[in-house]
């Protein structure tokens, strides 16, 4: 049990420094939302906030907000820019950021 504490406390803070640049590559993609996507869809990416609430329910929960921001319009064509935006937060922040958080608790 102390082996496992000890481990645990010397993690803190390379998991802080890896939670850290997660939320700083989140308020990036939050910001380039807002820009790209506010007139679209103001209820998801109108303001800073509601986009940040929208990318973290993304991660949390895997919601993604396809009524109103889907990648497919009405005529049928694909939207390439919803799609990669929230494609590639999906691979940069789920399945990067969070991995090397996991890869730090392991290592320690």
């Amino acid at each position: 049990l102390k082996r496992i504490f000890d481990a645990l406390v010397l993690s803190i803070f390379p998991v802080v420094n890896a939670f850290m640049i997660g939320c700083f590559v989140t308020f990036i993609y939050t910001i380039i939302g807002v820009f790209l996507f506010a007139e679209r869809s103001p209820a998801y990416f109108g303001t800073f906030n509601n986009a940040l609430y929208t990318l973290f329910t993304l991660i949390v929960s895997g919601y993604w907000p396809s009524d109103e921001l889907g990648s497919i319009d009405e005529g049928g064509e694909m939207d390439l820019t919803s799609f990669f935006f929230l494609f590639s937060f999906v691979a940069i922040v789920l399945w990067t950021c969070l991995q090397v958080i996991v890869a730090v608790l392991l290592d320690n």
